[in-house]
């Protein structure tokens, strides 16, 4: 027994679209300050994770001891490429 018959919940959810979310309006000027705070501390971890990465690959280069100075400064090199793409790659996803 097959069921042919339409609720008509369906037939209203069919025809709901995608809304685009909108913040209220003092909550979205809130919002984009502490956004912007969090982009500027995060610019500053990663200017830090460059520079102990360069100390740590300058350390090792002039004293021949062995480490993981390449991975470090491999690994901020990937943490400053996602921090930088976070919000492209979140838009990407939700919209």
């Amino acid at each position: 027994m097959m069921f042919t018959a339409s609720l008509p919940v369906f037939d209203i959810l069919a025809q709901l679209t995608n809304p685009s979310p909108t913040a209220p309006p003092e909550f979205g000027e809130r919002m984009s300050t502490i956004f912007g705070f969090i982009r500027w501390a995060v610019v500053i971890a990663c200017a830090i994770g460059f520079m102990v990465a360069g100390a740590m690959l300058a350390y090792q280069r002039i004293g021949g001891g062995g480490g993981d100075a390449q991975g470090k400064l491999m690994g901020a090199m990937i943490g400053a490429g996602l921090s930088a793409a976070a919000v492209s790659i979140i838009n990407v996803l939700a919209f």
